[in-house]
């Protein structure tokens, strides 16, 4: 399930489903979940997904070519979630495909696939309140996003409609740039803390061995140990995965071994 507010540090990486194939994405997911990935976005790819950079613009794009949909990422979902129990599966999706697959059997869908949240960044908090009972009953978490710009009290209406984790965008701009961490970020931990205690997913230029791995800026920030700092893989392939985790954070011996892989 979602990490507690004092757990160690997770990481929190990402599948755009159909790239570079839906067979590759079930060998990458082995491969984060056996180097001890504890949750993994589920990422539907869209044809405008405002909110990412080149990078995952052009995954979305080869994904759709290559078979990616919501069905596909419910079916993926079933079979991982499945394969891996270890593992918290969350949906990322922008909200055009989920509205015309219909968000009632999508959440149906999801549920019964062992979906445990769902991030939708560009659907309000105003439109996600009258489907909180419904998300509350099958067990589905909203996950709703903090931006730099969030008005103090638009910060706490998204904190209590949120479930499981809070994500933290950790500045402005798309995904994919590198994030420079600093008493800024720092600050800006400090006043979402005011409104919630649950954990805090930090993303959005979270690189390799970035500060936000350990020691800082988060060890020594009021979300403690509960953030999850999230990567992105943009070339799939199981051996790759283990390695990319194993580069971020510490593996045990049998998690960290050596395989030629690129990335």
């Amino acid at each position: 399930m979602f990490p507690a507010q004092y757990d160690d540090l997770q990481i929190m990486s990402h599948a755009v489903v159909g790239f570079p194939s839906l067979e590759e994405n079930e060998k990458a997911i082995a491969g984060l979940a056996e180097a001890g990935v504890k949750l993994i976005e589920l990422q539907v790819p869209f044809s405008d997904p405002v909110a990412d950079g080149h990078t995952l613009v052009n995954a979305c794009y080869e994904a759709l070519k290559h078979g990616g949909s919501v069905q596909a990422t419910l079916d993926l979902a079933t079979r991982v979630c499945a394969r891996h129990p270890e593992v918290t599966f969350v949906l990322m999706s922008y909200l055009n495909p989920l509205y015309r697959f219909g968000l009632e059997d999508l959440f149906k869908q999801a549920a019964a696939a062992g979906i445990k949240g769902m991030i939708v960044p560009d659907w309000p908090v105003e439109e996600i309140e009258p489907w909180l009972p419904r998300l509350d009953a099958l067990g589905l978490a909203p996950i709703l996003m903090v931006t730099p710009n969030t008005a103090p009290e638009r910060v706490e209406k998204i904190t209590r409609a949120s479930r499981g984790m809070i994500y933290v965008v950790s500045r402005m701009g798309v995904t994919g740039h590198e994030t420079h961490w600093g008493e800024n970020f720092q600050n800006y931990i400090a006043e979402i803390r005011k409104h919630t205690d649950l954990p805090l997913a930090v993303g959005f230029g979270v690189r390799i061995r970035a500060p936000a791995l350990g020691p800082a800026p988060l060890d020594s920030s009021p979300a403690g140990h509960g953030a999850a700092a999230r990567g992105m893989l943009s070339r799939w392939s199981g051996p790759c995965a283990r390695r990319f985790v194993c580069s971020a954070v510490p593996c045990s011996p049998s998690r960290s071994r050596s395989r030629r892989a690129a990335y």
